[in-house]
């Protein structure tokens, strides 16, 4: 792979009302569709070709790469839908105050049925891996969310999962080099 992008998914109507929606299905909202074709204009603007696109199947993150593909023109129909995309699952913390599910350690996370931080960094390691075996010299774009971009930056940057906060959070619709 000669270059890897990371978006965020567009801001949803979970982002807006404060919850830790990992999971759970969330629809985009105006101000996130908005973001998707922002996105899509810096691709253009920069003289960025993208040859292949991957998200999960979480329909916020099928959207976002959808409006963006749509927009550069890429075929729809070749967006690699990936689960190894998704966000984090938080388990029973999901639906509930995103200020609630930050406040718990991770055993307490765990405890409640949350995805561990090493097993967020083995699926990060395992699409770039994927996405490097399937497109040697190419340039790729994955939309996801916050958690597995963090992570993402985190294991290419520093090769080493606890530093996933080290950077600060990933704001939706923000096209991020990461390659």
């Amino acid at each position: 792979m000669k270059k890897l992008f990371y978006v965020r998914h567009g801001k949803t109507v979970g982002n807006l009302e404060g919850n830790y929606i990992g999971r759970t299905e969330s629809d985009l909202v105006g101000e996130g569709v908005e973001g998707a074709h922002k996105v899509a204009r810096q691709i253009i603007e920069s003289g960025e070709h993208i040859d292949a696109i991957y998200c999960a199947s979480l329909t916020r993150q099928r959207d976002t790469a959808k409006i963006i593909a749509e927009d550069i023109g890429f075929p729809v129909d070749q967006i690699r839908v990936d689960d190894l995309l998704l966000e984090r699952a938080g388990g029973d913390f999901e639906g509930k105050p995103q200020k609630d599910f930050f406040a718990a350690s991770e055993e307490e996370q765990i405890a409640a049925g949350a995805e561990s931080f090493q097993a967020l960094a083995d699926r990060t390691v395992a699409i770039v891996k994927l996405a490097q075996e399937n497109h040697p010299g190419e340039t790729v774009l994955f939309v996801g969310s916050a958690a597995i971009g963090e992570m993402m930056r985190a294991m290419i940057k520093y090769q080493d999962h606890t530093r996933m906060f080290d950077d600060g959070p990933i704001p939706n619709t923000e096209l991020i080099r990461f390659i």
